[in-house]
């Protein structure tokens, strides 16, 4: 049985969200080119319903500042 570290776990985890997010901005930038505007004028805001804090926390090191959540019971240990 192969065990995996947490800092392993974290690692690969953060890896996937730097890719996911690199799509998204990726995204971003040709739809703007497409409309004519600068992606300078667009806020991401990451949407993190049914996902972990932990996941904010690897968003926050990425350089994301902006978080949504649609219930506050689930916002305030997010938000901590």
């Amino acid at each position: 049985m192969t065990v995996i570290s947490s800092d392993d776990a974290d690692a690969r985890r953060l890896a996937e969200l730097e890719a996911n997010l690199a799509t998204v901005r990726d995204r971003i930038e040709a739809a703007c080119a497409a409309a004519g505007r600068s992606a300078a004028g667009v806020r991401l805001i990451a949407v993190t319903k049914t996902f972990p804090a932990e996941d904010v926390m690897l968003l926050s090191r990425l350089g994301l500042d902006d978080f949504g959540e649609n219930r506050d019971q689930a916002a305030a240990p997010k938000a901590a």
